[in-house]
């Protein structure tokens, strides 16, 4: 009984320091993130799509968040992910 116990704290742990790696390893991609708001205080969306696809399928997500139109900030497409950094036009 006892040792089925340090067998569970065991795998216990080893969860939270599996999810500890995973968490320092997202902030660490955090440093190089795009703004969060545009010069004029509007928030920023970062949309990706699949490269192979056509690049209307990003921009009809980006029109679909927004309700309506938006300003491209940054395009890019890394690996086989088409990224679109975007802000919506105020109402």
């Amino acid at each position: 009984m006892r040792l089925a116990l340090l067998r569970a704290r065991g795998r216990h742990v080893l969860c939270h320091s599996a999810h500890a790696a995973a968490l320092s390893l997202m902030l660490a991609g955090c440093g190089s993130s795009a703004p969060l708001f545009t010069h004029d205080g509007r928030a920023t969306i970062l949309v990706q799509c699949a490269a192979q696809g056509p690049a209307s399928a990003c921009m009809e997500n980006a029109r679909g968040m927004c309700g309506g139109d938006f300003d491209i900030i940054q395009q890019s497409i890394t690996d086989s992910t088409r990224n679109l950094l975007f802000a919506c036009k105020a109402k």
